[in-house]
């Protein structure tokens, strides 16, 4: 498992701010080289690309949180592997105020079923080969995972 540090968010972005840490999953996905990437249609990091994935509601498990995620983001279903990642992602304004706080939990995951398409906060969705990464706007601490991830496998 990896630990990945504290991010920064332009100031437009501090819509709300949270009392407590947010519990969050999201599923590395890979085929043949590629994982799968969605495109962020909602803050933090809007327009960037990240590995699918969100919170997870009180009361739910965490794998049926992140099965459930990734249908709702891709259209796809998944088995959950192992953890990979455990994170605290700490989002903040340019004036250092936490905007979000996130505890984040990243699973391999593999396909079995559905049909990939975005959803209503998924701007974007696409297969991208380990190797292109560098050159996507990736949320930082996903781009840190992925590339530990590609160095590790190619």
């Amino acid at each position: 498992m990896a630990e990945l540090g504290n991010a920064t968010m332009p100031e437009s972005s501090s819509q709300h701010k949270p009392v407590s840490p947010i519990v969050a999953v999201g599923a590395v996905i890979l085929k043949d080289n590629n994982v799968l990437l969605v495109k962020r249609g909602n803050e933090p990091y809007r327009g960037y690309w990240s590995i699918p994935g969100g919170r997870v509601r009180f009361g739910e498990r965490i794998r049926d949180a992140l099965r459930r995620e990734v249908r709702e983001g891709t259209g796809l279903d998944v088995e959950i592997g192992r953890l990979v990642c455990v994170l605290k992602m700490i989002v903040k304004s340019k004036s250092g105020e936490p905007v979000f706080d996130y505890l984040i939990l990243d699973y391999l995951s593999n396909v079995i079923g559905g049909e990939l398409r975005p959803s209503s906060d998924v701007d974007e969705v696409k297969w991208v080969p380990l190797e292109d990464v560098d050159s996507y706007k990736l949320v930082p601490t996903v781009k840190k995972l992925l590339v530990k991830l590609r160095d590790r496998l190619m």
